[in-house]
């Protein structure tokens, strides 16, 4: 595996590039593969990263493949990777798999294949930003078609997702051009899925790419479970909980989006549907701290009472 450190003085040469290369390349070189994310698992990132500073720097550190965060202070900065420390100071083999994969194509872009929202929670945080550094993992490079061989290969290695926060199949051509939430579109019913991961389901193994969309294309098409909007906690909650007593009554057998059952998607049947409270808040003996979907709904405005929802 070798590593490249490009985009820091213009040397970065897309045409000498090899698959299985390790690179260091600028958050606005990657292009995305999907129209959209779930705005609120970005924010309950944000909101965790700006509380809990040691969170962005294991992160920072597990996402190039440097292993574990071994130190930082309060002077470290995400975009000077000397102020902080990782277990390795280069990529290694072993963790090659957790580095967020990349294809090269035919127009000499980067399109990122996974990580979009790891990714855009580092464009959109103060201390990322379009120029910040990261580290990917080029799985492909395709020399000699068309664009739109190019997007038949990515189609057919389930390496896109072509259909916009509404459910609608889009072109490649409609793709934005960027990452973060300032170009990617909010589907909330992916966020509920990043919501009720643990729940009612469970990511399955091996992977099967696009998962949560998956689960999301299939609750959009029921006209019972629309999203109410972000007026209140107690609301979201309670949409939350409809939705996770909806997949729990699903036989395991039903068909998702025509490709997957529910149970090669991960689902978990279960009767213990009472679950978001401790999403909101999670209980610790000196009281309680704000849980992912409460991080997410402060950052929407919501007032989020933790004594009200544990008790």
């Amino acid at each position: 595996m070798s590593y490249l450190l490009l985009g820091l003085l213009g040397c970065s040469q897309p045409a000498v590039w090899q698959s299985g290369e390790i690179i260091h390349v600028p958050l606005h070189t990657l292009r995305p593969t999907q129209p959209a994310v779930a705005h609120d698992q970005i924010a309950a990132n944000l909101a965790r990263y700006r509380i809990d500073k040691d969170a962005l720097f294991t992160e920072l550190c597990a996402s190039a493949g440097r292993g574990k965060l071994r130190a930082f202070s309060a002077q470290s900065q995400p975009k000077q990777e000397h102020s902080y420390q990782c277990e390795h100071a280069r990529p290694q083999p072993a963790y090659a798999t957790k580095i967020n994969p990349v294809v090269l194509g035919p127009d000499q872009q980067l399109y990122l294949i996974d990580g979009h929202h790891t990714f855009s929670t580092f464009m959109d945080m103060p201390e990322g930003g379009s120029e910040l550094l990261v580290t990917v993992r080029l799985q492909q490079v395709y020399h000699d078609i068309s664009l739109a061989e190019f997007w038949q290969h990515m189609q057919a290695n389930a390496h896109t997702w072509l259909f916009d926060e509404q459910g609608q199949a889009i072109s490649y051509q409609a793709l934005p051009t960027q990452l973060g939430r300032k170009h990617l579109a909010n589907d909330p019913f992916r966020a509920a899925m990043f919501f009720l991961r643990g729940g009612v389901w469970q990511k399955p193994k091996p992977a099967i790419p696009f998962v949560e969309f998956y689960w999301a294309q299939y609750l959009k098409a029921q006209p019972q479970l629309a999203f109410p909007g972000y007026s209140d906690a107690a609301t979201y909650t309670q949409w939350l909980e409809r939705l996770a007593q909806h997949l729990s009554a699903l036989s395991p057998d039903t068909l998702i989006h025509g490709q997957f059952t529910a149970a090669q998607l991960g689902l978990i049947p279960t009767q213990k549907l009472s679950f978001t409270a401790h999403l909101l808040c999670q209980p610790k003996q000196d009281g309680a701290v704000l849980g992912r979907l409460g991080l997410a709904l402060q950052e929407q405005g919501m007032v989020i009472n933790c004594a009200k929802a544990l008790n």
